[in-house]
């Protein structure tokens, strides 16, 4: 994903945007990470932190 795609997040049952790709996971401070995180405004206007298995791409975003 790039940064202006929309998203969709099951668990929430909301769509977003990627508004961020972030090279460290928030948790876990430095260290590298396998997945990859991104910061993401949902359509409510909370912004979050989010892995890529969490959150799945829409039609209609950045390609």
């Amino acid at each position: 994903m790039k940064i202006g795609d929309l998203i969709f997040d099951a668990d929430l049952g909301s769509s977003g945007i990627v508004l961020e790709i972030m090279d460290e996971c928030p948790e876990l401070g430095n260290l590298p990470v396998r997945e990859c995180y991104y910061r993401v405004m949902y359509d409510d206007g909370r912004v979050e932190e989010v892995r890529d298995i969490e959150v799945q791409p829409l039609a209609g975003g950045c390609s």
